[in-house]
């Protein structure tokens, strides 16, 4: 575990071996310490992950190939996504985007990278709002940008 912190929220970096019940248990005990709150616990609703506990904590977590991130604050809403950069796709990404993103960003991706790096804004955008992803692929991220911050995290392992 690589622990990061912000003055706005508090982050840990974790192997992530496609074990999802391991890491939300990682998560949890990171989160336990974090916040000095031992008989708190994570819980997975359908609107994404909460802190059950005595204070109130927002938490977002993600994971991919190799590595998997969580973050979490008292102060701040959050989402986070992380991908591994050197994901295979089936098709090629500009298509995806295409069929699934708002015309105007599918035509401005010109590579792979630019198609994760807006993935992980679009993911992000959807944890935060817990709307979910799929009602948020087709919006114009530029239309939110005056409320919401898009913060890369600076402490990423190479490679995601």
């Amino acid at each position: 575990m690589h622990l990061f912190r912000t003055p706005q929220y508090q982050g840990a970096w974790f192997a992530f071996s496609g074990d999802r019940e391991g890491l939300r248990s990682e998560i949890q005990s990171w989160l336990r310490v974090e916040f000095n709150d031992e008989p708190g616990r994570l819980e997975v609703r359908e609107d994404g992950p909460h802190w059950v506990g005595s204070a109130p904590v927002q938490v977002s977590y993600s994971h991919t190939t190799g590595a998997a991130v969580a973050v979490a604050s008292r102060s701040h809403r959050l989402g986070v996504d992380t991908e591994n950069l050197a994901r295979k796709f089936s098709q090629p990404p500009q298509e995806i985007a295409r069929r699934y993103f708002h015309a105007d960003e599918a035509g401005m991706l010109k590579t792979p990278a630019d198609f994760l790096a807006l993935w992980c804004k679009k993911e992000a955008y959807a944890k935060l709002t817990r709307a979910g992803i799929k009602n948020n692929l087709h919006k114009d991220l530029r239309e939110v940008l005056a409320l919401v911050q898009f913060n890369p995290i600076e402490v990423a392992p190479t490679g995601y």
